[in-house]
């Protein structure tokens, strides 16, 4: 084997960048969430949604939203729950 087809090897190994930009998306919005910060997590997974559409990762952005919305109503936070209802019914 010669050094380009090592390369091209090594190129096909490697995971797909766009991949892995849509699960680092994913794994620092639910970071964001986790420490106590719904605007910017809410921020990350529309992100993901409107630069990734039709992706698994954008189904799961939009599931994570739910879930984030679900939260936030049982904590007394209706008004950051609707908003983020109506943000998913956009992508819809």
């Amino acid at each position: 084997m010669n050094d380009q087809q090592g390369q091209q090897m090594d190129q096909l190994a490697q995971p797909d960048p766009t991949l892995r930009a849509q699960q680092a998306m994913l794994r620092m919005a639910g970071d964001m969430r986790a420490q106590g910060h719904p605007h910017e997590a809410m921020d990350m997974y529309t992100k993901l949604m409107d630069d990734y559409p039709d992706t698994e990762a954008a189904r799961a952005a939009m599931n994570a939203l739910m879930d984030l919305a679900q939260q936030l109503e049982q904590t007394g936070q209706p008004r950051l729950a609707l908003e983020i209802y109506q943000i998913v019914e956009q992508y819809q």
